[in-house]
């Protein structure tokens, strides 16, 4: 398991960049013997059709039209180190010209194996527009996709004093930057410190503890700090099946402040922190579950209290057909309560992959997707869903190695 905080948990039948990255090769540079290089690309075309873009109950908007994306990947190893260096750039294009989009990323990504551990390095850059990435925050898509760009960095390091027993810790930073008045850009931080206890190859224990810090920036200011603690456990069960859980508790101080003429008190809550994974690989099949709670930042402009299970399961119907089904639920409500904000939503995805040739493949996606929210102060504006088809060209050349 990476000991990189999780990042949201991917629908493997999602074709769409709606989670991009970039992230510095710390240690690209070290001096090292035997070392290995790929080097791939693809490029992806398809079609996308929603009739309900903004997930609104009322003065639906339904969009169709093309898009296309270009991802690159340059990877490294050695004995010791890992890395890799990607990117890609998008852009669609709709019959409503205000939901058209333009997206790219760019990755890096290294670990490092030492002699009694490991670190990782991470850091990223991501532009999006609010039509990818708001059905897991605020639900409002609004009447145009307005760019959302996220800065990110993120590192981890374990070091075990004897065979059993180490120190583990990481620290995470997010910068998110809405190009519209309807969210509020944040600053989150995040981090943890803790015990590992090895019991042996397959099994290891984990007790530590955990804080973040978030910050808005809107009329009123708001700064939430959260700490805790939590425990778990890493277990591989076999070479098929993996399991992952940590479960704490978190305390949540929120403090606001403003120039208007009155400014609300500040709030303090607590509540249950989890995070849990399993994985299941089977020679036709793949299985994987995520479920996590906990306080979450949100382009709403506070700090949201959120519960999601994320499930993706893929089936080899033939040596070139693949079926994919994925499903994720949550519920959120604002950390506090005086704002009365909560959502429901779900999202329901069953897709079926083609491949013509090593090269050529064809994808075929319906996606559902749900919500009811309840607005800050109590506003209600009701129940919403839509139906969604992406239809997916892809080419991808064979993967080039070589080695110096």
């Amino acid at each position: 398991m990476s000991l990189l905080f999780p990042s949201a948990f991917g629908n493997v039948i999602t074709m769409h960049p709606r989670k991009l990255a970039i992230l510095p090769l710390m240690l690209l540079a070290t001096t090292a013997s035997g070392r290995e290089y790929a080097f791939e690309y693809g490029v992806q075309a398809g079609y996308e059709y929603n009739d309900n873009v903004g997930l609104t109950p009322e003065e639906e908007v339904d969009i169709s039209g093309g898009q296309i994306d270009v991802p690159v990947n340059l990877s490294m190893r050695t004995e010791r180190l890992e890395a890799a260096l990607a990117g890609s750039l998008g852009y669609a294009r709709f019959n409503e010209d205000d939901y058209d989009s333009d997206y790219q990323f760019l990755e890096a990504r290294s670990k490092y194996q030492l002699e009694n551990g490991e670190i990782e390095g991470a850091a990223s850059y991501r532009e999006e527009t609010t039509r990818e990435s708001e059905f897991l925050d605020t639900g409002r898509v609004g009447s145009e996709a307005s760019e959302v760009d996220t800065i990110a960095f993120e590192g981890a390091g374990l070091h075990m004093f004897t065979a059993k027993n180490g120190i583990t810790g990481g620290v995470a930073y997010e910068d998110v930057d809405y190009e519209s008045d309807f969210y509020q850009d944040y600053e989150f931080l995040s981090g943890y410190l803790g015990w590992v206890n090895r019991w042996d190859e397959r099994l290891s224990f984990r007790l530590q503890g955990y804080g973040n810090q978030f910050d808005n920036e809107g009329d009123i200011e708001i700064e939430s700090t959260s700490w805790g603690a939590e425990t778990g456990f890493d277990y591989q069960v076999s070479e098929r099946l993996d399991m992952q859980l940590l479960v704490g508790w978190v305390w949540i101080d929120t403090e606001y402040s403003t120039q208007l003429p009155v400014t609300p008190e500040d709030d303090e809550s607590d509540g249950l922190q989890l995070e849990g994974a399993l994985t299941y690989t089977r020679e036709r099949y793949e299985l994987e579950a995520r479920v996590t709670s906990g306080p979450s930042p949100s382009g709403n402009g506070y700090l949201l209290y959120a519960d999601q299970l994320d499930l993706a399961y893929r089936y080899g119907l033939t040596e070139h057909h693949d079926c994919s089904l994925g499903m994720t639920v949550g519920q959120s409500e604002s950390v506090d309560d005086r704002l009365s904000t909560s959502r429901d939503y779900a999202q329901i995805s069953a897709g079926l992959a083609y491949e013509f040739t090593s090269e050529w493949s064809l994808q075929g996606i319906y996606e559902y997707s749900y919500q009811d929210q309840t607005f800050a102060l109590g506003a209600e504006p009701g129940d919403a869903d839509s139906n969604a088809v992406y239809i997916t060209v892809i080419y991808k050349p064979e993967k080039t190695i070589w080695s110096r």
